[in-house]
Protein backbone atom coordinates (compact mmCIF):
# COMPACT_ATOMS: atom_id res chain seq x y z
CA UNK A 1 0.00 0.00 0.00
CA UNK A 2 1.31 3.37 -0.71
CA UNK A 3 1.81 6.17 2.13
CA UNK A 4 -0.83 8.34 0.28
CA UNK A 5 -3.39 5.30 0.33
CA UNK A 6 -2.34 4.93 4.13
CA UNK A 7 -2.52 8.67 4.70
CA UNK A 8 -5.94 9.38 3.43
CA UNK A 9 -8.86 8.34 5.95
CA UNK A 10 -11.33 6.90 2.91
CA UNK A 11 -12.27 7.54 -0.60
CA UNK A 12 -15.34 9.40 -1.27
CA UNK A 13 -18.43 7.56 -2.30
CA UNK A 14 -19.40 6.44 -5.59
CA UNK A 15 -21.82 7.57 -7.49
CA UNK A 16 -24.04 4.01 -7.47
CA UNK A 17 -24.15 5.24 -3.76
CA UNK A 18 -24.17 8.88 -3.01
CA UNK A 19 -27.35 10.56 -1.84
CA UNK A 20 -29.01 11.70 -5.07
CA UNK A 21 -28.83 15.40 -3.54
CA UNK A 22 -25.17 15.61 -3.66
CA UNK A 23 -25.11 14.49 -6.99
CA UNK A 24 -27.30 17.68 -7.73
CA UNK A 25 -25.03 19.70 -5.48
CA UNK A 26 -21.74 18.61 -7.94
CA UNK A 27 -23.61 19.04 -10.97
CA UNK A 28 -24.81 22.76 -9.98
CA UNK A 29 -21.10 23.41 -8.93
CA UNK A 30 -19.30 22.22 -11.57
CA UNK A 31 -20.40 25.21 -13.64
CA UNK A 32 -18.84 27.33 -11.26
CA UNK A 33 -15.15 25.39 -11.14
CA UNK A 34 -15.15 24.89 -15.13
CA UNK A 35 -15.23 28.84 -15.24
CA UNK A 36 -12.92 29.57 -12.77
CA UNK A 37 -9.99 27.00 -14.57
CA UNK A 38 -11.24 28.77 -17.96
CA UNK A 39 -10.47 32.08 -16.52
CA UNK A 40 -7.12 31.17 -14.57
CA UNK A 41 -4.17 33.57 -15.34
CA UNK A 42 -2.17 32.42 -18.23
CA UNK A 43 0.69 32.31 -15.85
CA UNK A 44 0.07 28.54 -13.94
CA UNK A 45 2.21 26.70 -12.26
CA UNK A 46 4.58 24.66 -13.83
CA UNK A 47 3.92 21.14 -13.72
CA UNK A 48 7.12 20.22 -12.16
CA UNK A 49 6.50 22.22 -9.39
CA UNK A 50 2.54 20.56 -8.78
CA UNK A 51 4.02 17.23 -9.25
CA UNK A 52 6.69 17.71 -6.35
CA UNK A 53 4.25 18.69 -4.13
CA UNK A 54 1.97 15.73 -5.23
CA UNK A 55 4.82 13.47 -4.36
CA UNK A 56 5.06 15.13 -1.12
CA UNK A 57 2.00 14.25 -0.06
CA UNK A 58 2.99 10.56 -0.11
CA UNK A 59 5.39 11.43 2.35
CA UNK A 60 5.67 9.01 5.50
CA UNK A 61 6.99 12.52 7.65
CA UNK A 62 3.46 14.46 8.20
CA UNK A 63 5.33 17.60 8.41
CA UNK A 64 6.65 17.09 4.84
CA UNK A 65 3.18 16.42 3.70
CA UNK A 66 2.07 19.49 5.77
CA UNK A 67 4.56 21.64 3.83
CA UNK A 68 3.17 20.01 0.95
CA UNK A 69 -0.10 21.35 1.29
CA UNK A 70 1.53 24.96 1.90
CA UNK A 71 2.92 24.67 -1.45
CA UNK A 72 -0.21 23.65 -2.96
CA UNK A 73 -1.98 26.83 -1.49
CA UNK A 74 0.61 28.96 -2.96
CA UNK A 75 0.35 27.55 -6.43
CA UNK A 76 -3.02 28.97 -6.34
CA UNK A 77 -4.60 27.20 -9.41
CA UNK A 78 -7.48 25.01 -9.30
CA UNK A 79 -5.26 21.65 -10.21
CA UNK A 80 -3.61 22.38 -7.30
CA UNK A 81 -6.35 22.78 -4.90
CA UNK A 82 -7.97 19.91 -6.32
CA UNK A 83 -5.25 17.76 -4.84
CA UNK A 84 -5.05 19.72 -1.82
CA UNK A 85 -8.72 19.17 -1.23
CA UNK A 86 -8.91 15.39 -2.68
CA UNK A 87 -5.38 14.18 -0.55
CA UNK A 88 -5.14 16.77 2.07
CA UNK A 89 -8.39 17.21 3.92
CA UNK A 90 -8.83 13.38 4.59
CA UNK A 91 -5.30 12.78 5.86
CA UNK A 92 -5.20 11.31 8.99
CA UNK A 93 -3.05 12.98 10.83
CA UNK A 94 -4.63 16.93 12.26
CA UNK A 95 -1.39 18.69 11.35
CA UNK A 96 -1.80 18.42 7.62
CA UNK A 97 -5.61 18.21 7.10
CA UNK A 98 -6.07 20.98 9.78
CA UNK A 99 -3.22 22.94 7.13
CA UNK A 100 -6.07 21.82 4.12
CA UNK A 101 -9.24 23.55 5.74
CA UNK A 102 -7.31 26.56 6.90
CA UNK A 103 -5.38 27.11 3.46
CA UNK A 104 -8.76 26.52 1.15
CA UNK A 105 -10.36 28.73 3.76
CA UNK A 106 -8.62 31.84 3.44
CA UNK A 107 -8.06 31.40 -0.70
CA UNK A 108 -9.33 34.87 -1.96
CA UNK A 109 -10.15 33.15 -5.22
CA UNK A 110 -14.20 33.46 -5.21
CA UNK A 111 -15.12 30.34 -7.51
CA UNK A 112 -13.47 28.02 -5.49
CA UNK A 113 -16.25 26.61 -3.31
CA UNK A 114 -17.67 24.85 -6.30
CA UNK A 115 -14.47 22.86 -6.09
CA UNK A 116 -15.10 21.60 -2.63
CA UNK A 117 -18.92 20.52 -3.59
CA UNK A 118 -17.66 19.39 -7.18
CA UNK A 119 -15.16 16.70 -5.56
CA UNK A 120 -18.54 15.74 -3.04
CA UNK A 121 -16.78 16.22 0.17
CA UNK A 122 -19.58 16.77 1.92
CA UNK A 123 -20.51 13.54 1.55
CA UNK A 124 -17.72 12.20 1.76
CA UNK A 125 -18.00 8.53 3.84
CA UNK A 126 -15.48 10.39 6.60
CA UNK A 127 -17.69 12.33 8.51
CA UNK A 128 -15.02 14.65 9.47
CA UNK A 129 -14.17 15.23 5.89
CA UNK A 130 -17.75 16.59 5.23
CA UNK A 131 -17.31 18.62 8.59
CA UNK A 132 -14.70 20.74 6.95
CA UNK A 133 -15.81 21.50 4.06
CA UNK A 134 -18.66 22.90 5.44
CA UNK A 135 -17.05 24.66 7.97
CA UNK A 136 -14.25 26.29 5.14
CA UNK A 137 -16.92 27.12 3.12
CA UNK A 138 -17.94 29.69 5.73
CA UNK A 139 -14.80 31.40 5.39
CA UNK A 140 -14.18 30.98 1.66
CA UNK A 141 -13.83 34.30 0.24
CA UNK A 142 -16.55 33.19 -2.38
CA UNK A 143 -20.27 34.18 -3.74
CA UNK A 144 -22.74 31.04 -3.04
CA UNK A 145 -25.92 30.02 -5.42
CA UNK A 146 -29.11 29.67 -2.77
CA UNK A 147 -30.02 26.80 -4.70
CA UNK A 148 -26.32 24.76 -3.70
CA UNK A 149 -27.24 25.70 -0.10
CA UNK A 150 -30.73 24.13 -0.28
CA UNK A 151 -29.22 20.55 -2.07
CA UNK A 152 -26.54 20.59 0.59
CA UNK A 153 -28.43 21.53 3.81
CA UNK A 154 -31.59 18.86 2.63
CA UNK A 155 -28.79 15.61 2.22
CA UNK A 156 -26.72 16.42 5.45
CA UNK A 157 -27.48 15.69 9.24
CA UNK A 158 -25.84 15.76 12.73
CA UNK A 159 -22.55 17.84 12.30
CA UNK A 160 -22.29 18.59 9.22
CA UNK A 161 -25.68 19.84 9.09
CA UNK A 162 -24.88 22.21 12.12
CA UNK A 163 -21.55 23.33 10.09
CA UNK A 164 -23.39 24.55 7.16
CA UNK A 165 -26.20 26.07 8.67
CA UNK A 166 -22.86 28.21 10.86
CA UNK A 167 -21.56 28.76 7.18
CA UNK A 168 -24.86 29.82 5.54
CA UNK A 169 -25.49 32.35 7.85
CA UNK A 170 -22.09 33.78 8.09
CA UNK A 171 -22.06 34.22 4.23
CA UNK A 172 -25.48 35.49 3.65
CA UNK A 173 -24.88 37.98 6.09
CA UNK A 174 -22.02 39.55 4.11
CA UNK A 175 -23.95 39.44 0.61
CA UNK A 176 -22.44 36.20 -0.67
CA UNK A 177 -25.66 34.67 -1.62
CA UNK A 178 -27.04 34.83 -5.36
CA UNK A 179 -30.03 33.23 -6.99
CA UNK A 180 -33.54 32.90 -6.08
CA UNK A 181 -33.88 32.56 -2.36
CA UNK A 182 -37.82 30.87 -1.82
CA UNK A 183 -36.72 27.24 -2.02
CA UNK A 184 -34.00 28.01 0.40
CA UNK A 185 -36.04 29.70 2.85
CA UNK A 186 -38.50 27.54 2.54
CA UNK A 187 -35.74 24.73 3.63
CA UNK A 188 -34.66 26.58 6.62
CA UNK A 189 -37.93 27.53 7.46
CA UNK A 190 -38.99 23.63 7.82
CA UNK A 191 -35.38 23.26 10.21
CA UNK A 192 -36.63 25.56 12.48
CA UNK A 193 -39.95 24.42 12.64
CA UNK A 194 -39.60 20.61 12.38
CA UNK A 195 -36.25 19.72 13.43
CA UNK A 196 -35.97 17.59 16.76
CA UNK A 197 -32.28 18.96 17.67
CA UNK A 198 -32.92 22.56 19.61
CA UNK A 199 -29.50 23.55 18.42
CA UNK A 200 -30.45 23.21 14.69
CA UNK A 201 -33.51 24.85 14.68
CA UNK A 202 -31.64 27.66 16.83
CA UNK A 203 -29.11 28.10 13.60
CA UNK A 204 -31.51 27.59 11.34
CA UNK A 205 -33.40 30.68 12.45
CA UNK A 206 -29.83 32.72 12.82
CA UNK A 207 -29.36 31.68 8.99
CA UNK A 208 -33.01 32.42 7.77
CA UNK A 209 -32.85 35.79 9.45
CA UNK A 210 -30.27 36.97 6.58
CA UNK A 211 -31.77 34.63 3.90
CA UNK A 212 -35.67 35.74 4.24
CA UNK A 213 -36.16 38.32 7.29
CA UNK A 214 -39.63 38.30 6.60
CA UNK A 215 -39.97 34.56 7.00
CA UNK A 216 -37.39 34.80 10.22
CA UNK A 217 -39.80 37.67 12.07
CA UNK A 218 -43.03 35.59 13.40
CA UNK A 219 -40.59 32.73 14.30
CA UNK A 220 -38.41 35.01 16.49
CA UNK A 221 -41.16 36.48 18.01
CA UNK A 222 -42.29 33.04 18.85
CA UNK A 223 -39.66 31.86 20.57
CA UNK A 224 -38.87 34.62 23.14
CA UNK A 225 -41.11 32.37 25.55
CA UNK A 226 -39.91 29.04 24.51
CA UNK A 227 -38.40 27.13 27.15
CA UNK A 228 -35.21 25.99 25.41
CA UNK A 229 -32.25 28.08 26.18
CA UNK A 230 -30.86 27.50 22.72
CA UNK A 231 -34.63 28.80 20.75
CA UNK A 232 -34.88 31.80 23.04
CA UNK A 233 -31.40 32.43 22.57
CA UNK A 234 -31.63 32.36 18.83
CA UNK A 235 -34.94 34.28 19.27
CA UNK A 236 -32.91 36.98 20.71
CA UNK A 237 -29.96 37.32 18.62
CA UNK A 238 -32.47 37.11 15.60
CA UNK A 239 -34.85 40.02 16.77
CA UNK A 240 -31.85 42.26 17.45
CA UNK A 241 -30.65 42.53 13.90
CA UNK A 242 -34.55 42.49 12.58
CA UNK A 243 -35.46 44.71 14.96
CA UNK A 244 -32.41 47.36 15.80
CA UNK A 245 -34.64 49.92 17.38
CA UNK A 246 -35.32 47.51 19.95
CA UNK A 247 -32.27 46.71 20.94
CA UNK A 248 -32.29 48.06 24.25
CA UNK A 249 -35.61 47.04 25.15
CA UNK A 250 -34.33 43.49 24.48
CA UNK A 251 -31.41 43.50 25.96
CA UNK A 252 -33.10 44.71 28.82
CA UNK A 253 -35.25 41.67 29.20
CA UNK A 254 -32.11 39.60 28.17
CA UNK A 255 -30.28 40.19 31.19
CA UNK A 256 -32.43 39.16 33.41
CA UNK A 257 -33.81 35.65 31.73
CA UNK A 258 -32.91 32.71 33.76
CA UNK A 259 -30.04 31.68 31.51
CA UNK A 260 -26.68 32.89 31.63
CA UNK A 261 -26.18 32.49 27.86
CA UNK A 262 -28.86 34.98 27.16
CA UNK A 263 -28.00 37.42 30.57
CA UNK A 264 -24.44 37.62 29.09
CA UNK A 265 -25.55 38.58 25.43
CA UNK A 266 -28.24 40.79 26.88
CA UNK A 267 -24.87 42.53 28.73
CA UNK A 268 -22.85 42.78 25.81
CA UNK A 269 -25.40 44.56 23.74
CA UNK A 270 -26.01 47.32 26.26
CA UNK A 271 -21.81 47.22 26.31
CA UNK A 272 -22.00 47.58 22.69
CA UNK A 273 -24.72 50.40 22.71
CA UNK A 274 -23.39 52.69 25.39
CA UNK A 275 -26.10 55.30 25.94
CA UNK A 276 -27.24 56.19 28.99
CA UNK A 277 -30.37 54.25 29.12
CA UNK A 278 -28.09 51.61 28.62
CA UNK A 279 -25.82 52.25 31.13
CA UNK A 280 -28.62 52.90 33.98
CA UNK A 281 -29.14 48.75 33.20
CA UNK A 282 -25.90 47.99 33.61
CA UNK A 283 -26.11 49.65 36.91
CA UNK A 284 -29.25 48.41 37.80
CA UNK A 285 -27.80 44.99 36.99
CA UNK A 286 -24.62 45.25 39.39
CA UNK A 287 -27.32 45.58 42.45
CA UNK A 288 -28.85 42.23 40.77
CA UNK A 289 -26.88 39.91 39.78
CA UNK A 290 -25.72 37.19 41.47
CA UNK A 291 -22.81 35.49 39.60
CA UNK A 292 -19.62 36.61 39.59
CA UNK A 293 -18.40 36.38 36.35
CA UNK A 294 -21.73 38.74 35.08
CA UNK A 295 -20.82 40.88 38.04
CA UNK A 296 -17.22 41.11 37.16
CA UNK A 297 -18.62 41.56 33.58
CA UNK A 298 -20.50 44.54 34.25
CA UNK A 299 -18.25 46.10 36.48
CA UNK A 300 -15.33 45.66 33.71
CA UNK A 301 -17.22 47.42 31.47
CA UNK A 302 -18.49 50.33 33.59
CA UNK A 303 -14.80 51.33 34.24
CA UNK A 304 -13.78 51.16 30.60
CA UNK A 305 -16.50 53.77 29.63
CA UNK A 306 -16.24 55.96 32.95
CA UNK A 307 -12.36 56.12 33.30
CA UNK A 308 -13.85 55.63 37.00
CA UNK A 309 -12.49 53.09 39.49
CA UNK A 310 -15.45 52.59 41.63
CA UNK A 311 -16.41 49.01 42.78
CA UNK A 312 -19.21 46.78 42.89
CA UNK A 313 -21.23 49.09 45.18
CA UNK A 314 -23.57 50.23 43.10
CA UNK A 315 -24.14 53.83 44.71
CA UNK A 316 -20.94 55.68 43.45
CA UNK A 317 -22.14 54.53 39.96
CA UNK A 318 -25.76 55.96 40.21
CA UNK A 319 -23.92 59.05 41.28
CA UNK A 320 -22.47 59.21 38.30
CA UNK A 321 -25.11 58.21 35.79
CA UNK A 322 -26.95 60.95 37.30
CA UNK A 323 -24.61 63.52 36.14
CA UNK A 324 -24.68 62.04 32.48
CA UNK A 325 -26.81 64.26 29.85
CA UNK A 326 -30.23 62.37 28.50
CA UNK A 327 -28.15 61.66 25.32
CA UNK A 328 -25.01 60.70 26.21
CA UNK A 329 -23.25 57.88 24.38
CA UNK A 330 -19.97 56.84 24.93
CA UNK A 331 -17.47 57.01 22.89
CA UNK A 332 -16.88 52.60 20.98
CA UNK A 333 -14.42 51.12 23.21
CA UNK A 334 -10.78 50.43 22.24
CA UNK A 335 -10.36 47.06 23.18
CA UNK A 336 -13.19 44.50 23.83
CA UNK A 337 -15.25 46.45 26.65
CA UNK A 338 -15.26 44.17 30.15
CA UNK A 339 -12.00 42.38 29.77
CA UNK A 340 -11.43 43.46 33.14
CA UNK A 341 -7.62 43.15 33.34
CA UNK A 342 -7.28 45.94 36.01
CA UNK A 343 -9.94 43.85 38.24
CA UNK A 344 -7.26 42.06 39.67
CA UNK A 345 -9.08 40.33 43.23
CA UNK A 346 -11.61 42.78 43.25
CA UNK A 347 -14.05 40.57 41.73
CA UNK A 348 -12.48 37.18 41.73
CA UNK A 349 -13.39 34.08 44.16
CA UNK A 350 -10.07 32.56 44.39
CA UNK A 351 -6.51 31.89 42.43
CA UNK A 352 -5.09 29.48 40.45
CA UNK A 353 -1.89 29.39 40.08
CA UNK A 354 -1.67 33.35 40.03
CA UNK A 355 -5.00 33.41 37.67
CA UNK A 356 -7.64 35.84 38.96
CA UNK A 357 -10.88 33.27 38.68
CA UNK A 358 -14.15 35.33 38.17
CA UNK A 359 -16.43 32.48 38.60
CA UNK A 360 -18.76 30.60 41.05
CA UNK A 361 -19.52 27.74 38.92
CA UNK A 362 -16.53 26.84 37.50
CA UNK A 363 -14.69 23.79 35.94
CA UNK A 364 -10.76 23.05 36.21
CA UNK A 365 -10.01 21.32 33.17
CA UNK A 366 -6.22 19.74 33.35
CA UNK A 367 -4.31 18.77 30.44
CA UNK A 368 -2.69 15.24 31.85
CA UNK A 369 -0.24 15.19 28.54
CA UNK A 370 3.40 14.48 28.88
CA UNK A 371 4.62 18.26 29.60
CA UNK A 372 2.36 17.76 32.95
CA UNK A 373 4.40 14.64 34.19
CA UNK A 374 8.02 16.27 33.55
CA UNK A 375 10.20 17.28 36.21
CA UNK A 376 11.21 20.54 37.66
CA UNK A 377 13.38 20.70 40.09
CA UNK A 378 12.78 16.61 41.19
CA UNK A 379 9.05 17.20 41.16
CA UNK A 380 6.94 16.27 38.34
CA UNK A 381 4.51 19.04 37.45
CA UNK A 382 1.33 17.26 38.23
CA UNK A 383 2.68 17.04 41.84
CA UNK A 384 2.86 21.06 41.79
CA UNK A 385 -0.72 21.30 40.20
CA UNK A 386 -1.92 19.10 43.11
CA UNK A 387 -1.06 21.40 45.53
CA UNK A 388 -2.05 24.65 43.66
CA UNK A 389 -5.37 23.44 42.75
CA UNK A 390 -6.55 22.00 45.84
CA UNK A 391 -5.34 25.91 47.22
CA UNK A 392 -7.18 27.26 44.90
CA UNK A 393 -10.48 25.22 45.82
CA UNK A 394 -10.30 26.06 49.65
CA UNK A 395 -10.22 29.90 48.43
CA UNK A 396 -13.73 29.28 46.47
CA UNK A 397 -16.70 30.85 48.67
CA UNK A 398 -18.83 28.24 49.63
CA UNK A 399 -21.73 29.18 47.70
CA UNK A 400 -19.24 28.33 44.75
CA UNK A 401 -19.85 25.19 42.67
CA UNK A 402 -16.72 23.83 41.02
CA UNK A 403 -15.66 20.43 38.84
CA UNK A 404 -12.27 18.75 38.33
CA UNK A 405 -12.13 17.19 34.65
CA UNK A 406 -8.32 15.87 33.58
CA UNK A 407 -8.22 14.97 29.60
CA UNK A 408 -5.60 13.13 27.77
CA UNK A 409 -6.93 12.10 24.22
CA UNK A 410 -10.40 11.90 26.09
CA UNK A 411 -11.89 13.29 29.49
CA UNK A 412 -11.44 11.57 32.55
CA UNK A 413 -13.70 12.28 34.77
CA UNK A 414 -14.06 11.19 38.18
CA UNK A 415 -16.41 13.15 39.30
CA UNK A 416 -20.07 12.62 38.03
CA UNK A 417 -21.40 16.27 38.42
CA UNK A 418 -20.35 19.94 39.68
CA UNK A 419 -20.49 20.10 43.97
CA UNK A 420 -20.89 22.75 45.96
CA UNK A 421 -17.23 23.77 47.32
CA UNK A 422 -17.51 22.33 51.27
CA UNK A 423 -14.55 21.30 53.02
CA UNK A 424 -15.75 17.16 52.64
CA UNK A 425 -16.16 17.92 48.52
CA UNK A 426 -13.27 19.76 48.04
CA UNK A 427 -10.99 17.40 50.36
CA UNK A 428 -12.59 13.92 48.33
CA UNK A 429 -12.21 15.94 45.20
CA UNK A 430 -8.57 16.86 45.71
CA UNK A 431 -7.65 13.39 46.69
CA UNK A 432 -9.25 11.49 43.74
CA UNK A 433 -7.05 14.36 41.63
CA UNK A 434 -3.83 13.72 43.20
CA UNK A 435 -3.66 9.89 43.12
CA UNK A 436 -4.56 9.79 39.29
CA UNK A 437 -1.75 8.98 36.93
CA UNK A 438 -3.40 8.98 33.45
CA UNK A 439 -1.06 10.32 30.81
CA UNK A 440 -1.45 10.09 27.01
CA UNK A 441 -1.89 12.49 23.93
CA UNK A 442 -3.20 15.86 24.86
CA UNK A 443 -7.32 16.27 22.75
CA UNK A 444 -7.85 19.85 24.19
CA UNK A 445 -10.60 21.03 21.35
CA UNK A 446 -12.33 17.52 22.15
CA UNK A 447 -12.06 18.37 25.93
CA UNK A 448 -13.56 21.27 25.84
CA UNK A 449 -16.31 20.54 23.00
CA UNK A 450 -17.19 17.80 25.90
CA UNK A 451 -18.19 20.31 28.49
CA UNK A 452 -19.87 23.37 27.10
CA UNK A 453 -22.71 21.34 27.26
CA UNK A 454 -23.23 21.75 31.12
CA UNK A 455 -26.14 23.29 32.59
CA UNK A 456 -24.80 25.37 35.36
CA UNK A 457 -21.05 25.87 34.20
CA UNK A 458 -19.94 29.24 33.39
CA UNK A 459 -16.77 29.44 32.74
CA UNK A 460 -13.80 26.54 32.40
CA UNK A 461 -10.23 27.11 33.87
CA UNK A 462 -7.82 25.13 31.58
CA UNK A 463 -4.30 24.22 32.61
CA UNK A 464 -2.36 23.32 29.37
CA UNK A 465 1.27 24.13 27.40
CA UNK A 466 -1.18 24.89 25.06
CA UNK A 467 0.25 22.19 22.14
CA UNK A 468 -2.49 19.62 21.08
CA UNK A 469 -1.13 16.60 20.69
CA UNK A 470 -3.88 14.29 19.99
CA UNK A 471 -7.93 14.71 18.68
CA UNK A 472 -9.36 15.76 15.58
CA UNK A 473 -7.43 19.42 15.34
CA UNK A 474 -3.79 20.79 15.90
CA UNK A 475 -3.85 23.86 14.60
CA UNK A 476 -4.39 26.96 17.00
CA UNK A 477 -6.13 28.95 14.74
CA UNK A 478 -8.45 26.63 13.25
CA UNK A 479 -9.48 25.50 17.22
CA UNK A 480 -10.07 29.04 17.56
CA UNK A 481 -12.69 29.14 14.56
CA UNK A 482 -14.28 26.38 15.70
CA UNK A 483 -14.67 26.62 19.43
CA UNK A 484 -16.23 30.03 18.60
CA UNK A 485 -19.16 28.11 16.42
CA UNK A 486 -19.53 25.61 19.01
CA UNK A 487 -20.25 27.81 22.14
CA UNK A 488 -22.31 30.65 20.22
CA UNK A 489 -24.91 29.59 21.43
CA UNK A 490 -23.44 28.65 25.24
CA UNK A 491 -21.11 31.68 26.13
CA UNK A 492 -19.34 29.69 28.59
CA UNK A 493 -15.62 31.53 29.19
CA UNK A 494 -12.85 29.89 28.66
CA UNK A 495 -10.10 30.96 30.65
CA UNK A 496 -6.64 29.98 29.50
CA UNK A 497 -3.60 29.17 32.22
CA UNK A 498 -0.57 28.71 30.36
CA UNK A 499 2.40 26.76 30.61
CA UNK A 500 5.78 26.33 28.39
CA UNK A 501 4.00 27.85 25.18
CA UNK A 502 5.62 30.78 22.80
CA UNK A 503 4.82 32.90 20.10
CA UNK A 504 1.83 31.71 17.94
CA UNK A 505 0.48 29.36 21.00
CA UNK A 506 0.46 32.62 22.65
CA UNK A 507 -1.22 34.41 21.06
CA UNK A 508 -3.80 31.68 19.59
CA UNK A 509 -4.97 31.13 23.03
CA UNK A 510 -5.41 34.72 23.81
CA UNK A 511 -7.56 35.01 20.84
CA UNK A 512 -9.36 31.88 22.11
CA UNK A 513 -9.87 33.27 25.95
CA UNK A 514 -10.84 36.37 24.96
CA UNK A 515 -12.95 35.33 21.92
CA UNK A 516 -15.46 33.54 25.16
CA UNK A 517 -15.07 36.56 27.39
CA UNK A 518 -12.25 35.01 29.11
CA UNK A 519 -8.28 35.53 29.57
CA UNK A 520 -4.99 33.92 29.32
CA UNK A 521 -2.62 34.01 32.12
CA UNK A 522 0.88 32.78 31.38
CA UNK A 523 2.59 31.12 34.45
CA UNK A 524 5.99 29.11 34.94
CA UNK A 525 5.22 25.48 36.07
Amino acid sequence: MSQRAHHVACSPRSAGTEPRVWRVCRALALAASVAYSLALPAVAASPQSLASARERLDSADSRERRRAIQDLAKLGTIEAFRVLLEEGLADREPMVADEAQLAFGEATAPELAGLALELDLLGHKSELVGQRCAEMLGRAASTFDAEVWKKSLAGANGRIQRALLESLAMQAGRGRLTGPRERLAKELLGLAKRERDHDVRALALLALVSVDADAARPIAAAWTAEKSRALRYAAFAARCVLAPEERLALANAACVDPDLALRVRGLDVLIELRTRPALATLVERLAGEERTRLQARILGALREISGLRHGLDPRPWTDWLATLPDDFRAAAATRASGAGSDLQGETGTTSFMGHDVRSDRVTFLIDMSGSMWESVDGVTRKSLVDARLRAALVGLPKVAQFEIVPFTDVVQPFMKQPEAASPAAIDKACKQFERLTVRGKGDIFGALVSLLDSAELDTIVVLTDGAPSGGEHWNIELIGHLLARENRLRQVAIDVVLFGARGPLVRGWRAVAEASGGRLTEVEL
